[in-house]
């Protein structure tokens, strides 16, 4: 569905922020734009792990040396870029429940505002222009809604990134692996830690970003670069960010993420990861990479029960009436 209710998704923004962050933090826009119906659920609190790869730089051979060898899984490289997401993600059903009570609150603000102008009217005096025109009608001006952000037919997706600082092990170890240039994939315990401190976790402080643009399109509604990219083509659908930064000397002007998801199953999503970042120069360069990721599910939002189904001992169990 195509970007809309913009004002009202910043106070939401502003909401949820306050209901995560114990303290003040800078804050900043995000908007989310969906296209299609999502094949599966992604409502949730959870952890990204974008896995970044690297080619380990070679030395070049001297004159009649043999070729270098093929690349192998020892000359990867990786770099772990972990960060947590929330995504309200409302179904075709429900998000045209949505789009048809905005259509309704729209029109009775409109009537009523028609009444107060009725009222006022009969108050007014005419008044006669230098033309001789006699002017004394007060009409109701109806905002109008550029295309971009009329509301579609599909499901309804709002992503948040949650700018916070994670507790001290994870943190150590994720440290730990960029160092060793090795993946970082969370522990149990680590996955564990995070889910019982996930509504305390404090302000990162970091202020990198200014605003953050999201899109989430499915595979029948991809433009034909998506069509043909490696990190989407194969995808059931795509998550995009579209992050201006705060101007900060050795920092990009812009990065751009595109998350292929290939696999929804549980608590888990996969697929492949492409990062390029628009360095500040007096013309862009972009510096592109590549990788793969993953999303843990450490919460489901509040109100919301998760979807994991109930054992057998739960569908035998009988009920007890109060």
């Amino acid at each position: 569905m195509k970007n809309r209710r913009v004002w009202r998704r910043a106070l939401v923004g502003a909401v949820v922020t306050l209901s995560v962050y114990a303290s003040p933090s800078f804050a900043f826009l995000e908007t989310t734009e969906t296209q299609g119906e999502l094949p599966s659920n992604i409502s949730g609190m959870w952890l990204v792990v974008n896995q970044l790869e690297f080619t380990q730089p070679q030395p070049s051979p001297s004159p009649g040396a043999p070729a270098p060898h093929k690349e192998a899984a020892s000359d990867i490289r990786y770099f772990s870029v972990p960060y947590l997401l929330r995504i309200a993600h409302y179904p075709k059903a429900e998000a045209d429940k949505m789009r048809e009570g905005d259509r309704k609150m729209e029109e009775a603000s409109t009537e009523r505002a028609k009444t107060l102008v009725a009222e006022e009217q009969k108050k007014s005096i005419p008044v006669q222009t230098e033309t001789g025109e006699v002017q004394s009608e007060v009409t109701v001006i109806v905002p109008s809604v550029p295309p971009k952000r009329q509301p579609g037919t599909g499901d309804d997706v709002d992503i948040y990134m949650l700018d916070v600082a994670f507790p001290k092990p994870i943190q150590d170890a994720v440290d730990k692996a960029q160092k060793d240039q090795k993946p970082w994939t969370p522990s149990e315990k680590d996955l564990a830690l995070l889910k019982s401190s996930v509504n305390d976790l404090k302000p990162s402080g970091r202020d990198d970003y200014s605003k953050i643009e999201w899109k989430v399109i499915t595979s029948d509604k991809y433009e034909e670069n998506y069509q043909i990219d490696p990190t989407t083509k194969d995808a059931k659908f795509l998550i995009s960010a579209n992050q201006e930064m705060i101007p900060k000397p050795n920092v990009p002007k812009t990065n751009v993420l595109i998350y292929g998801v290939d696999s929804v199953k549980g608590n888990m999503i996969t697929g492949k990861h492409t990062r390029a970042m628009m360095a500040s120069a007096p013309f862009p360069i972009p510096i592109e990479m590549k990788g793969t990721f993953k999303m843990y599910k450490v919460a489901d939002l509040p109100g919301e029960k998760s979807e994991a189904a109930p054992s057998p001992a739960a569908k035998t169990k009988p009920s007890k009436k109060k």
